[in-house]
């Protein structure tokens, strides 16, 4: 599946901002990953974690530590595709992360019942300043044309393109 997510991000104060961004999948294709900033294409890195969930509270603030991937120590994993953001003051701009899922295989080896599964994470977000709507597309290829279930409510678009909008 390609996966679109496109934020709008805004600097609100008036100051210039350099912070590093960090969006989780738990299954990222690196090679067709993008992220752009501002309409511009920006370097990122891609690394590989244990889905393990140890909450570090601090000073109202609520992290999730993310470790190296063992998978002797877990069998999830999670992606994290991290960039970098530089914002002039008060500016706002979009932010664009897509990449392809890597989906498939064949249960109770019926090969020619494909089938695919996406989690996607949106918990990060609720530890931003504000967060509004959000938009994600999914563009599903012709082995696995439809969703068959999901927590969330897509809208189908057109034959095997799907979005959801949330703010």
């Amino acid at each position: 599946a390609e996966i679109v997510a496109t934020y709008k991000m805004k600097n609100t104060t008036n100051e210039g901002v350099s912070t590093q961004a960090m969006f989780l999948s738990p299954n990222v294709d690196n090679g067709k990953t993008k992220v752009v900033v501002n309409n511009q294409e920006v370097t990122f890195s891609v690394q590989t974690h244990n889905l393990i969930y140890n909450d570090v509270t601090k000073n109202d603030w609520k992290y999730v530590v993310l470790n190296d991937y063992d998978p002797e120590k877990s069998n999830r994993r999670i992606d994290a595709i991290s960039f970098q953001m530089d914002f002039s003051p008060n500016e706002e701009f979009d932010v664009v992360v897509s990449y392809t899922y890597l989906l498939g295989g064949y249960p109770d080896y019926n090969f020619s019942a494909k089938e695919g599964v996406i989690f996607y994470y949106l918990a990060p977000a609720a530890m931003w300043k504000d967060f509004g709507g959000i938009t994600i597309n999914l563009y599903l290829d012709k082995d696995m044309p439809i969703i068959k279930s999901s927590n969330l409510n897509f809208e189908k678009i057109d034959t095997r393109i799907y979005r959801y909008y949330s703010d």
